[in-house]
């Protein structure tokens, strides 16, 4: 019995057809590539744009249609709703990416803040960190947005608490620098270690602001704080974010590292890169204040102080009834007292 395949009905002609297309495809694709490297053809952009969130890179997408998608006006849980918030806050942070003033979106965006979405208010509070101290009119929107920030420092993902800090603590307005201090406090006894990372960089921006409008007391409040994540806190994400804070705001008052000193060195190796370079510099600094001096330092004798250090063992002579003893079990305290001077025994 004769099976069907539908190759028996394709002709040669057919076939050759088909590989023709193929090479011309592939033809239009290699040439989109200049010298560089890089595409300069819409048939391979557009082809990449249905890869992952690339088409929100593209030019072809018009303003006045995220502005439709951000201008919700029916229920925010709506599956179709929130899909097209999410695709115009991906525009926007596409954008951003790239380096352009999205600030006009600011009206929509600064009502999504309780948006039942989380995909979408993590999206929105990025928008406001970078946009929120932007310019007088943008400080007005997010200031009538400040219960909504002060809600999300009680969010249940760490994530979202973090981000609503930074938006908080963005604002640069005298009125709220109290709440703004307040919010950090409550952090710094997070449960999550981002989160109070995330509060130790608040503090190196909110103690500027208050030595600015004379605060002493505020900005006193800001050291304690600092003072009590290199205390108590045992991340050594928290503790790279508070050494860096100490070194910014007080980077002279080295006393208030000796109850950390010992848990920052043990803690030294397992720090990032960059936090590392500002908290040996730190430490070099309580070493040279606070250690003491080693002996023989004001004599100037330099190539004294480095044998007096390595040698541990040397070798002895003695003379004893006209016999030259050896003896290579020597002790600190005789190796000391010939260092200084009080004996006729000789080092070899």
């Amino acid at each position: 019995m004769d099976t069907y395949s539908p190759w028996s009905t394709a002709t040669s002609s057919d076939a050759a057809a088909v590989v023709a297309d193929a090479a011309n495809v592939a033809t239009s694709a290699l040439s989109s590539i200049d010298a560089s490297g890089i595409y300069n053809s819409s048939l391979v952009t557009s082809a990449l744009s249905t890869i992952g969130d690339a088409q929100f890179f593209e030019e072809s997408i018009a303003p006045s249609t995220v502005r439709t998608q951000l201008a919700v006006t029916g229920d925010l849980s709506n599956p179709s709703t929130t899909l097209n918030l999410i695709k115009g806050m991906k525009w926007l942070l596409a954008n951003m990416s790239k380096g352009r003033n999205v600030s006009d979106f600011m009206p929509h965006v600064v009502k999504l803040v309780g948006a039942p979405s989380l995909e979408v208010r993590k999206m929105v509070y990025i928008y406001l960190a970078r946009y929120a101290n932007h310019d007088t009119q943008c400080r007005e929107m997010a200031l009538l947005s400040i219960n909504a920030f002060q809600r999300g420092l009680a969010d249940r993902e760490p994530l979202l608490r973090s981000l609503a800090l930074r938006v908080l603590t963005c604002m640069d307005v005298p009125d709220v620098l109290q709440l703004q201090i307040l919010g950090v406090r409550t952090c710094c006894k997070d449960s999550s270690p981002y989160v109070r990372k995330c509060a130790a960089n608040a503090v190196g921006k909110l103690h500027p602001r208050c030595l600015e409008v004379g605060d002493e007391s505020q900005a006193e409040q800001l050291v304690d704080i600092i003072t009590t994540l290199l205390e108590e806190d045992g991340s050594t994400m928290v503790l790279t974010s508070a050494m860096i804070a100490f070194c910014e705001i007080c980077p002279q008052r080295l006393d208030l590292l000796h109850g950390c000193y010992r848990k920052v060195c043990h803690l030294l190796t397992d720090m990032d890169e960059w936090g590392q370079v500002v908290v040996i510099d730190a430490l070099m600094r309580y070493c040279r204040t606070y250690f003491k001096q080693p002996r023989g330092q004001l004599k100037g004798s330099a190539e004294r102080i480095d044998q007096e250090r390595r040698v541990t063992r040397s070798t002895r002579k003695e003379i004893v009834d006209g016999t030259i003893v050896v003896d290579n079990e020597e002790t600190d305290s005789n190796h000391e007292s010939k260092m200084n001077g009080n004996t006729t025994d000789s080092l070899l």
